[in-house]
């Protein structure tokens, strides 16, 4: 009986042993490859991590000429996540989201940075998004991408944007943390942001 008895404690030992053993490398490796991730991430406003405009991967950066003459760059971000809304004035889902980015760039300015990319291709296409914008009283951040001399703008070259509006969710270290196609709702765009700042 004692031996029977000794026989199965020596098995239920051996039994943990062996699970343990199994998995501890799956463990590590796992957490060395959270950790590469993060390593490669830090790595994108370097300028060494894989560019994609997927999830994941660094976003590609970007310089664009504000309405007021200005010039920002994605990954000059402060230290905080950026959202990137690729937008029109003339798009009718656009429009309806435009008071929710609104509101929350009153509410969240401080903590994102806020990069209304706007989809246009001539000069009197920016003139409508300058009287759209002043008649709304839209005071978040205008970038103009506008298609020069055959070029696609950044949207389309860069992040692949073949309908307005999208919106990508860049973090401080310049990884893709969401994307959003469509036109986002009021709850959406607030569940987002507490996402990225709490």
């Amino acid at each position: 009986m004692k031996l029977r008895n000794g026989i199965i404690l020596l098995l239920i030992f051996g039994a943990v042993i062996i699970t343990i053993w199994l998995n501890w490398p799956e463990e590590k490796g796992i957490a060395r490859s959270q950790n590469q991730g993060k390593q490669q991430a830090a790595h994108c406003l370097e300028g060494k991590g894989e560019v994609r405009a997927e999830e994941g991967f660094c976003a590609p950066n970007f310089t664009l000429n504000t309405l007021d003459g200005k010039k920002a760059e994605l990954y000059k971000n402060n230290g905080k996540p950026s959202v990137v809304n690729f937008w029109a004035s003339w798009c009718g889902p656009c429009q309806r989201e435009m008071p929710e980015f609104q509101e929350a760039y009153e509410r969240y300015k401080d903590k994102v940075n806020f990069l209304m990319v706007n989809e246009t291709e001539t000069e009197q296409d920016e003139e409508a998004v300058y009287d759209y914008l002043r008649t709304n009283n839209y005071t978040f951040p205008v970038l103009m991408d506008r298609a020069d001399s055959g070029r696609k703008t950044v949207g389309m070259d860069q992040y692949g944007v073949l309908g307005v509006p999208m919106t990508y969710v860049v973090a401080p270290d310049g990884t893709i943390m969401q994307i959003h196609r469509g036109e986002m709702t009021k709850g959406q765009i607030e569940k987002m942001l507490k996402e990225i700042t709490e």
